[in-house]
């Protein structure tokens, strides 16, 4: 395994898990506590991604400064931090239309 698919992989579960971690918790303790665990999660991956687009326009402004192995290691900072909180934050609103279609199949029967 290569370590792109490995990377592809990881970013692939983090995403799942964000999107089970709600269902569950609305099964477990209901579509109330799921909404609160979703909307806590959300607004922290929000935060995170905020910051890194902030990091990624404000880069070319510092980078003038610094050395090219400096911009290719300040670059792979902003992605890494980016990259996980935009699959948590897709994951979680992924969740949440799946606990809205599992809370509307409840109330039906």
């Amino acid at each position: 395994m290569t370590a792109g698919v490995a990377i592809f992989a990881v970013l692939t579960v983090l995403f799942t898990v964000c999107a089970l971690l709600l269902m569950a918790a609305c099964a477990l303790f209901g579509h109330r506590a799921a909404e609160r665990l979703a909307i806590s999660i959300g607004a922290i991956a929000g935060l995170e991604l905020l910051m890194a687009c902030a990091l990624l326009v404000y880069l070319p402004r510092v980078s003038q400064q610094l050395s090219e192995a400096e911009r290719y290691l300040s670059m792979f900072v902003v992605v890494i931090v980016g990259v996980p909180a935009l699959l948590i934050f897709l994951g979680t609103l992924a969740g949440y239309l799946a606990m809205a279609f599992f809370g509307a199949a409840h109330e039906e029967d």
